[in-house]
């Protein structure tokens, strides 16, 4: 799930204008630009069999630079459109308020590793662990209480709040 969001974040940092551009004009390009070399494949991949049929059933569209010509623009308008549309859709994605959902069972494990490895833990530590606000960490961590699996107490030497596993 952390390799999805990677990749959507560095293809939502791309200038959909500038993927566009580059794709119409030089596909190759526009996919090194996204870093979407399994897309490149898939379109070349097109582009060879649509353009194999095509002078598999006509042979003499081989020698026709009108018909190359034509493959060619179709393929990079395609191409751009394309590229360009996951750009925008990673943008879209990553606008969305629960990219990527995790699981808050999930969390509560990871919460409950940070604290036997660490003994205690304050709620910084916590919301650092897991990259959520403090006070969806704070309902994680009473959720936790409730559930006789974490105590909550006060550190001797600074007196700071701090969260125990039982």
């Amino acid at each position: 799930m952390t390799q999805e969001l990677d990749q959507t974040q560095k293809l939502a940092q791309k200038n959909t204008r500038a993927t566009a551009f580059l794709t119409l004009f030089f596909p190759l390009l526009g996919y090194i630009y996204t870093g979407r070399y399994k897309a490149l494949l898939v379109s070349l991949g097109i582009f060879v069999g649509v353009a194999g049929i095509c002078i598999a059933g006509d042979p003499n569209l081989e020698d026709e630079e009108d018909f190359i010509l034509g493959l060619q623009v179709l393929y990079g308008v395609g191409t751009a459109l394309e590229n360009s549309r996951a750009v925008s859709q990673a943008k879209k994605r990553l606008q969305e308020p629960k990219f990527p959902a995790i699981n808050p069972d999930r969390q509560k494990i990871q919460l409950l590793r940070l604290a036997k490895t660490q003994g205690e833990v304050t709620l910084a530590d916590c919301v650092l662990e897991i990259n959520c606000s403090a006070a969806e960490v704070r309902l994680l961590l009473q959720e936790l209480q409730r559930e006789d699996l974490m105590i909550v107490g006060n550190r001797e030497r600074d007196g700071a709040v701090v969260y125990r596993i039982i």
